[in-house]
């Protein structure tokens, strides 16, 4: 009886537990839904325009809900600045740029977009003796960073973004195990494949695949139109670019397909949600 009675004891326990934990979800998702649904009033307004009832209706709730969470017009408004900073906060990134990209576009790819505008001082077309463009003097990434400032301006929408290059910091950043195992075993491919007889055949760049050396002919590695070093493109098919991509932020195509989400979408650049599909459908796929 007593063991019995303690299985009992121990099972309201944990159905305690689960039941205050759901009570707990529940209300963090009232507040996050009602937060939303004060921002986007905010959007739509002005302050002048939010009130608590309101908020909760926007939010699906009942009318008095919202002042079980927060007592005045001055605490939601006061937990909504947290709430979009902290949102901020997350949605806070990067965007990383290769000189790889640069060569892709191409000459033409670079100077067209800003041909006759004020971004051309950033692009100084000069080119090597086997014309090949000098990377050094293009400041790809301030162009971006201003270009980007300008767009966004247009639609409404603040951000300050910072240029940086990574050359140095990376070339002077101390070396990790991997760093290390990786630079002996090129090292030793390297000495392995110049006391070889293809070594008196072909010049070549040691690269590893699976961990075995695979000399890569410099013949094969250019272009046979420009004779130029070809761009090596990344596999977009692999599992490490597919985990990659899962990291970053972009609108998908579900974005697109929810009516709710979609609208949000449009009111933070102050376009309806036709008007956003037709602007940037074509990121998703979307037409």
């Amino acid at each position: 009886m007593v063991g019995e009675a303690q299985g009992v004891a121990e099972r309201k326990g944990e159905a305690s537990v689960r039941e205050a934990r759901t009570q707990a979800e529940r209300r963090d998702e009232a507040e996050r839904r009602i937060l939303e649904a004060a921002a986007e009033i905010v959007a739509e307004g002005g302050f002048e325009a939010i009130t608590l009832a309101e908020a909760g209706v926007r939010a699906g709730y009942s009318r008095g809900l919202p002042s079980h969470y927060f007592r005045t017009k001055g605490d939601l408004l006061s937990a909504l600045g947290i709430y979009v900073v902290d949102s901020y906060r997350a949605s806070a990134g990067s965007v990383v740029s290769f000189e790889g990209l640069i060569e892709a576009m191409g000459e033409k790819g670079l100077l067209e977009p800003i041909k006759g505008t004020s971004f051309e001082r950033y692009i100084k077309i000069k080119h090597d003796d086997h014309g090949h463009l000098h990377l050094g003097e293009i400041e790809f990434g301030r162009m971006m960073r201003d270009l980007l400032t300008e767009r966004l301006e247009k639609l409404g929408v603040k951000m300050t973004l910072v240029d940086k290059d990574l050359g140095y910091e990376l070339r002077c950043a101390d070396p990790i195990p991997f760093d290390a195992e990786y630079t002996r075993d090129l090292g030793y491919g390297a000495v392995k494949f110049l006391l070889s007889p293809e070594a008196t055949r072909f010049g070549a760049i040691v690269s590893f695949e699976d961990g075995k050396m695979v000399p890569l002919q410099f013949e094969k590695m250019l272009d046979p139109e420009t004779k130029r070093m070809q761009v090596r493109r990344v596999n977009v098919d692999g599992e490490s670019y597919e985990c990659a991509r899962h990291y970053m932020i972009q609108l998908d195509r579900a974005d697109f397909e929810d009516p709710i989400e979609l609208k949000k979408l449009a009111t933070t650049v102050s376009m309806t949600p036709e008007q956003f599909r037709r602007r940037f459908g074509y990121v998703a796929g979307v037409s």
